[in-house]
């Protein structure tokens, strides 16, 4: 459980699904990408079937963008509700163009992002084309999140299907996101799905989100993810025409009030928000969590926090830099084995690419009642991954802290 870079599944992930494979349990299946199997991948969505798309921030679970009956596959596997918009991917400009409407007043701004960004982990969020996208797939809006992705198999696998992919992330709704195949297979292997081994994702955090609001001269920022708001900045204001344009991150507001409200309450609250259709996805209360309750730790002299936990074996820590480790190692029966480490070297580029793997192997370790994820807003210096890597931890623990005691 040492930091480190995950570079590979763990085994334990291979020999259980290879086990239920064995043993005919499973609807689901894993496939090398290899050319042949990308073009079986894509004949499958090509005839409404549903795909595990590795892609460079995590895996997606792809469909036909304009088959609304295989998009609600989607939402079906997911359990995802319709107010939770896709994001569709392309494999061109000239594709995402076909799908969008973009106004004259913000194309020099789209164009500059574009060239900056994609291919990469930048959704934008545009006019749509309705006569090709339904709107029952944009939660009712008239506006699409396009993206073009670098990852090549999954370039190749819209481009052998020869339509843009709708595909959010391939976790049940709520649940973490997934950075190998073996997560996909874990959430989906009761449904037909076919999975493409595109090994662990590069980047393992998902697509930031952003709008261009061409009237008030702003970029909003739905969700935060690889490209951070600085990335987005330094490119816009290269540019003279674009000085006058603010970053509005409406997902750092959605956090505040959150907090807010878990202050204001000091209880386990449920996100009332589901019904409200949302512009683009991300902007729940619980999102990106484990099965077990999950819980941030801001050290011994926190006011406000939600439970008191006792310190004993059954907890297993999401550590940084060995904070909670140098803490409570040996307390209670707590050994090196309850710690999964994030980055031991202040490396919040290693630490953002460990956060979800870590997340996967806690809630699969037996015995455990909950994970405690040490909160970085205390303990992390400011860079420009800090804020994404804080908006999944909130999320994952839907803002309770607790105090713990020994």
């Amino acid at each position: 459980m040492e930091n480190e870079d995950n570079s590979k599944a763990d085994e334990r992930d291979i020999i259980e699904y290879q086990e239920q494979i064995k043993n005919n349990q499973v609807l689901s299946r894993l496939y090398e990408p290899t050319d042949e199997n990308i073009n079986l991948c894509a004949d499958y969505i090509k005839n409404g079937g549903i795909v595990g798309m590795p892609t460079e921030t995590v895996y997606g679970l792809a469909a036909d963008a304009f088959n609304i009956d295989a998009c609600y596959k989607i939402f079906e596997y997911k359990g995802r509700p319709l107010s939770d918009p896709l994001i569709v991917h392309v494999s061109s400009i000239e594709m995402a163009k076909k799908i969008i409407y973009i106004d004259e007043g913000i194309e020099p701004l789209f164009n500059l992002l574009v060239k900056n960004f994609w291919p990469g982990p930048l959704t934008i969020v545009l006019k749509a084309n309705l006569n090709l996208i339904s709107k029952k797939i944009l939660a009712g809006h008239d506006t699409v999140g396009i993206r073009f992705p670098t990852n090549p198999i999954a370039i190749k696998l819209i481009e052998y299907s020869g339509v843009p992919i709708a595909a959010p992330s391939a976790n049940k709704f709520c649940h973490i996101s997934p950075v190998n195949p073996y997560h996909v297979f874990e959430d989906f292997k009761e449904f037909p799905v076919k999975i493409l081994n595109g090994g662990i994702c590069k980047f393992r955090m998902e697509s930031t989100v952003m709008k261009i609001c061409q009237e008030e001269k702003k970029i909003m920022i739905f969700r935060l993810g690889a490209v951070s708001p600085d990335d987005i900045k330094k490119v816009i204001y290269t540019d003279d025409k674009f000085k006058d344009y603010t970053i509005d991150c409406i997902a750092k507001k959605l956090n505040v009030s959150h907090e807010k409200l878990m202050k204001i309450k000091k209880e386990k609250i449920k996100d009332n928000s589901l019904t409200i259709n949302k512009e683009a996805p991300g902007q729940f209360l619980k999102h990106y969590s484990p099965k077990l309750e999950t819980y941030l730790y801001s050290g011994d002299d926190i006011k406000e926090y939600i439970d008191e936990i006792k310190i004993n074996d059954k907890i297993v820590f999401i550590d940084y830099n060995n904070i909670m480790k140098n803490k409570f190692l040996g307390k209670n029966g707590i050994t090196s084995s309850n710690f999964f480490e994030l980055s031991e070297e202040n490396d919040p580029d290693i630490a953002m690419k460990n956060f979800y793997n870590h997340l996967h192997e806690a809630e699969k370790l037996e015995g455990m009642k909950c994970i405690i994820i040490i909160d970085l807003e205390k303990y992390m210096v400011e860079n420009s991954h800090k804020l994404t890597l804080l908006d999944r931890m909130w999320k994952a623990s839907s803002f309770k802290k607790a105090k713990i005691t020994i």
